[in-house]
């Protein structure tokens, strides 16, 4: 569990530095998280934590109802924290797709699925990353940047 976190606080940190670098004057990220996920409550306080270091402001919600084209807007980046984006339905997948091909920012930690159905975006981004190397993250993808960060099974 300690070098999961390990690894999840490594790739907040690329995730945030990447971010950090953008030319909007003010920065702001969404964090969606999944309600009583195992360790959930650590990773939120130290991506809070970072984002705070690095002037970046981080909105939080359990809520999926935010991944909607209104809302990303007004964010550069967004983090699932404990949820599959299996879960978002056809609306919510078209505005996630067009938020990173816009230059987005999406890091799923602790819910990395290798397929979803219906939504070959998604399966080709899972499947070039599977191609090209077991790293569970990704920097560039479609024109925005994902990352990935998952427990190895026991």
């Amino acid at each position: 569990m300690l070098r999961h976190l390990k690894i999840v606080f490594v790739c907040i940190l690329l995730f945030l530095s990447l971010l950090s670098c953008e030319t909007s004057s003010e920065k702001r990220i969404l964090v969606i998280v999944q309600e009583n996920a195992p360790a959930t409550e650590v990773v939120v306080e130290e991506l809070i934590r970072q984002c705070g270091n690095k002037n970046i402001h981080a909105d939080t919600s359990t809520s999926t109802s935010w991944i909607v084209e209104d809302s990303l807007q007004n964010y550069q980046a967004l983090v699932l924290v404990g949820l599959s984006p299996d879960i978002l339905d056809y609306r919510q997948q078209n505005d996630l797709e067009r938020f990173v091909q816009a230059g987005g920012g999406l890091t799923v930690i602790d819910a990395y699925t290798d397929t979803v159905l219906n939504w070959p975006w998604y399966e080709s981004l899972t499947h070039d990353r599977l191609e090209e190397n077991s790293d569970p993250w990704r920097s560039h993808y479609d024109g925005g940047r994902v990352y990935f960060s998952r427990r190895k099974a026991n």
